[in-house]
């Protein structure tokens, strides 16, 4: 019975639905067997016929829910996929002003793959000369045709006297619209 309750628990769960499955299977087992020695005659019969039967139902429902623990599994992956690996693009900022403490960054992407591709595009704000982020903001830039060239814009305020305005990286759309971070 209690393995039935953790498969059904933790069935769901991406990555962790595989020990549930076994959870899920033993509470089967010995769910078979509890009955059985509950079914024979002797001092034990009829003790614990409840409980053999309560793992009996829980652990094929606890499969059940590892079903589905495994679909979401395999979404997870592919959204992931798709955020690490983009489709093939040229990106290029083609202005970085500052207006106050604003500074606005506006630039152009290319998708050239062979596919309508959605981008995550992250600009950083460093010290001239440098790499050294002072501020970041992403930018998404979704459904580009092949061939076709979006352009871009984020404002952030950035305390320096002066700025440069960089690429730092370009993914994929963001899984499940959660930025993963570096």
């Amino acid at each position: 019975m209690i393995l039935g309750i953790v498969a059904i628990g933790l069935g769901w769960l991406p990555f962790i639905f595989a020990a549930a499955a076994v959870a899920g299977v033993l509470a089967i087992v010995l769910g078979l067997r509890a009955r059985r020695r509950a079914k024979t005659p002797g001092p034990q019969f009829g003790v614990g016929d409840g409980m053999a039967t309560a793992g009996l139902i829980l652990g094929p429902i606890g499969l059940l829910a590892c079903v589905g623990g495994l679909v979401f599994s395999i979404v997870m992956v592919g959204a992931i996929d798709r955020f690490e690996n983009p489709a093939e693009n040229n990106t290029a900022i083609t202005s970085c002003e500052r207006d106050g403490n604003d500074v606005t960054a506006q630039g152009e992407l290319t998708n050239v793959s062979g596919s309508t591709a959605s981008f995550t595009v992250r600009v950083s704000f460093v010290r001239p000369g440098t790499d050294n982020p002072r501020r970041q903001a992403n930018v998404i830039v979704s459904d580009v045709e092949p061939g076709e060239t979006r352009s871009f814009e984020v404002v952030r305020s950035v305390p320096l006297e002066k700025v440069d305005c960089i690429i730092a990286t370009v993914r994929g759309e963001l899984p499940f619209g959660i930025d993963p971070g570096d």
